[in-house]
């Protein structure tokens, strides 16, 4: 239902504002149907308007015309990877009903055929919404609808287009909940991403500590997951401003992740810089002891940065950290002794 802000504004809508014929559309496919055509449409008019000028000598990749084309991948070359958005629509479709692993079924829905490379920008989100477009009738249980709903809260995401995301996440987790419950802690973790984007921080926290304990009670405390959600919970903490906690959670993961990943992963390495960072993190009140530990941390993440090749970058951060760290270090000294180092 509409509200109207009187009865001569609800007449005059009805008559000549398309209310009758959106009201003759809804009643026959019905409004989550109806909204999710009108928001294919609007993807796939923007897609096609962003490549028009590169789309003018081009071909469909599946029928061989040309038309309102669009790409979504980076991967082909220049003039190819261009579809027709029905097209490609018609081939997913075919190949998600045949039978086979699910990966390679749904593929086409976010993939080029062509390069392989994964669909991004504004194709990507016309793909995800055409799909959703195609599936969203389904039962909450055909596999068909729940890739195409957690595709679109992907493509919506990745776009930054996180208000519009926030409420397909929700969507999911209401399904996943009633018929997916051993998949419902990767949809909280979903959704706290997204509430994060939004600023929402202590919600993110709520669904982080409940991915946390849900995930460590099925797969035990050291498991990848586990130590996946773990590192997904310290991240909101900070958010939150809950140093002291995430302090000890990052205690916690650092030993761990060096014994699951190596001392050389970029996680394990990642980890270490937050860990020496929320120690010595401004505001906080730090002892001799407690910067020389977070020195000695991040000299341990250096070392292991270089001997296991890591890429300059991490290399150049982590003695940027090292660096500041020191700073610090001397800086407390010399106010220990009144200004004057010794």
């Amino acid at each position: 239902r509409l509200a109207y802000c009187g009865a001569r504004c609800q007449r005059r809508h009805w008559k000549s504002g398309g209310h009758r014929d959106r009201c003759d559309d809804v009643r026959r496919i019905g409004l989550d149907q109806y909204v999710a055509n009108a928001q294919a449409n609007a993807a796939r008019e923007r897609a096609v308007a962003t490549y028009v000028a590169e789309a003018a000598t081009a071909a469909c990749g599946f029928c061989g015309k040309g038309g309102q084309l669009l790409r979504a991948c980076d991967g082909c070359e220049a003039g190819a990877g261009f579809f027709h958005l029905e097209c490609l629509a018609a081939y997913a479709a075919t190949v998600a009903a045949r039978d086979g692993a699910r990966s390679e079924r749904f593929q086409p829905w976010f993939a080029c055929r062509a390069c392989g490379d994964d669909f991004r920008g504004v194709g990507r989100l016309a793909v995800a919404r055409e799909a959703w477009r195609v599936y969203n009738g389904l039962h909450p249980t055909d596999l068909h609808r729940v890739f195409a709903m957690n595709n679109l809260g992907d493509a919506l995401g990745a776009m930054g287009l996180h208000r519009e995301c926030l409420p397909v996440r929700e969507d999911e987790l209401a399904v996943g909940r009633v018929h997916f419950p051993n998949h419902t802690p990767q949809i909280e973790a979903n959704l706290a991403r997204c509430h994060t984007q939004l600023g929402n921080y202590a919600e993110a926290l709520r669904l982080r500590r409940r991915v946390v304990a849900a995930v460590q009670k099925r797969e035990g405390p050291l498991s990848r997951m586990s130590l996946e959600a773990a590192r997904g919970l310290a991240n909101a903490l900070g958010d939150a401003g809950e140093t002291d906690e995430q302090r000890a959670v990052l205690k916690q993961l650092w030993p761990r992740l060096r014994r699951a990943l190596g001392d050389a992963h970029a996680t394990t390495l990642s980890c270490g810089a937050k860990l020496a960072h929320a120690l010595v993190e401004r505001g906080h009140a730090c002892s001799d002891s407690v910067i020389a530990e977070a020195e000695d941390i991040l000299w341990e993440c250096l070392e292991a940065a270089r001997d296991g090749g890591a890429d300059d970058v991490t290399a150049v951060a982590l003695e940027k950290s090292l660096e500041e760290t020191r700073r610090l270090y001397l800086a407390e000294e010399a106010d220990d002794d009144g200004g004057k180092f010794t």
